[in-house]
């Protein structure tokens, strides 16, 4: 399972891993929903509205009201780490081991 954490205040755009980090442990971010996967990409897709709003796609567990889609600067947190959602890809924020 991949938990999905959004920017209150989203910039579109992933700083630093330290400055993300230092503002995801400060709560700059909400946990939106939960996706039966870990497979990152797949999870991408699961929560951005392409046809309907991602709410409604299956294996995706929606947790607020009306989300927005998940776009860069947000975060995943997976089994092995929390990752950031780049421009291309996903970056290794902190492991866990």
């Amino acid at each position: 399972m991949i938990m999905v954490y959004h920017a209150k205040k989203p910039t579109f755009q992933l700083d630093e891993p330290k400055a993300v980090l230092a503002s995801f442990d400060h709560e700059a971010y909400v946990h939106v929903g939960d996706v039966e996967s870990n497979d990152k990409e797949q999870a991408f897709e699961s929560t951005n509205h392409i046809q309907n709003s991602w709410v409604h796609n299956d294996g995706t567990e929606a947790l607020v009201n009306n989300p927005r889609s998940t776009s860069v600067g947000d975060i995943f947190v997976c089994e092995d780490g929390i990752y950031g959602v780049a421009a291309y890809g996903f970056t290794l924020l902190r492991p866990f081991n």
